[in-house]
């Protein structure tokens, strides 16, 4: 069998990579769809719903128990491609405002593995601010608020860890007509040890990053107690090795996995492929330049010993065609020296100067 033959098998099999079972301090992380749906958004577990929003929206955890609600993932579709338009979270938070009076506000949240998401929740974000009219409404004075809040696990162009984005002015004054908020969590910035937590929003936006990042039983425990304390935690704990352990999931994660490895492996090639093609671009620049250089300097150096030349024949009282045919060189080339050396005083020490001039003539 040859090494070439041996080399396709094993690429099949690792195309092919199945996990059925997970090792005993591994676990399926948060940051994975289908984990954290089921999770969020089952109220046997609303207790760390409370703390995820009492954390990211700083505000009391207390004001989101027993007043929240929990609506249907999926969005009314129109579209005719029939795009499958499922949120992770989505539920209706009931509250008072400054006045006393009661109101409510949708409370959206994403967890986002590449920047082509962000596109869509756009969209979930119109199509959950059309939920508030009801068939036959003649106003919009009824549309609910909306939150969004978006874990970004992958680079942005955010500058911090915790985002808060709102329709403002010039004055930066907030739009009456427009007073969603949307929240983006750059998940990067909390796993990287060199960037300063700027307050306390951020130190417990940053547990909540790492606990939904990390695959570590040990990690996730640790962080899962930092968050909600004990108790809370156990039955958080209890509740993902269970997911852990299911076998559908396990396969599914292990799908995800090998599609994500496919995509790395891909995108791994495609930047060694741009920085080869770089790097030769830049090597034959290089190379170019150089060649231009030495053509340009040994043109210079050419020029410079015609021009001394030119300025002993003329100081001997020379004409132009005269000097042309004793150098053999064209007319014109002779008279723009000529004329560039008749400023300098015909002096052969001037030829920088006079290298200037003539180059002005071309």
């Amino acid at each position: 069998m040859s090494l070439k033959t041996n080399k396709e098998i094993l690429k099949k099999e690792r195309k092919n990579v199945r996990i059925d079972k997970l090792s005993e301090s591994q676990i399926i992380p948060l940051k994975i769809d289908f984990m954290f749906t089921q999770i969020f958004n089952d109220e046997n577990y609303d207790f760390a719903l409370y703390q995820l929003l009492s954390d990211v929206l700083s505000i009391k955890k207390e004001v989101f128990i027993g007043n929240i609600r929990y609506l249907n993932r999926d969005l009314k579709n129109s579209n005719k491609k029939n795009m499958l338009n499922k949120v992770d979270l989505l539920i209706k938070h009931k509250m008072f405002n400054e006045d006393g009076n009661e109101e409510e506000e949708y409370i959206n949240v994403e967890i986002n593995t590449s920047n082509s998401m962000l596109r869509r929740n756009k969209v979930y974000s119109n199509k959950i601010g059309s939920f508030s009219l009801d068939v036959g409404d003649n106003t919009y004075d009824n549309i609910d608020r909306l939150v969004q809040v978006n874990f970004d696990f992958f680079d942005t162009n955010k500058l911090r860890l915790v985002s808060i984005s709102q329709m403002k002015d010039q004055d930066n004054i907030i739009d009456t007509g427009w007073d969603d908020i949307f929240y983006t969590i750059s998940v990067n910035f909390a796993l990287n040890p060199w960037y300063n937590l700027i307050d306390e929003r951020e130190k417990k936006v940053a547990n909540w990053c790492i606990l939904m990042n990390t695959n570590d039983l040990e990690t996730f425990k640790r962080k899962a107690e930092e968050i909600m304390g004990k108790d809370d935690a156990e039955k958080l704990i209890c509740r993902v090795e269970e997911l852990s352990c299911d076998k559908e999931n396990i396969a599914l994660f292990t799908k995800l996995s090998n599609e994500e490895m496919a995509f790395n492996t891909r995108l791994a090639e495609a930047e060694r492929d741009a920085k080869k093609r770089y790097k030769d671009g830049v090597e034959e620049g290089i190379e170019k330049g150089i060649e231009q250089g030495i053509e340009q300097g040994l043109e210079k150096g050419e020029v410079l010993k015609l021009i001394v030349q030119v300025c002993r024949k003329m100081q001997k009282g020379k004409t132009v065609e005269e000097i042309a045919e004793d150098l053999e060189e064209p007319k014109q080339t002779i008279e723009q020296i000529y004329k560039a050396a008749l400023k300098n005083h015909v002096d052969e020490s001037q030829k920088e100067k006079i290298y200037e001039e003539v180059k002005l003539y071309q």
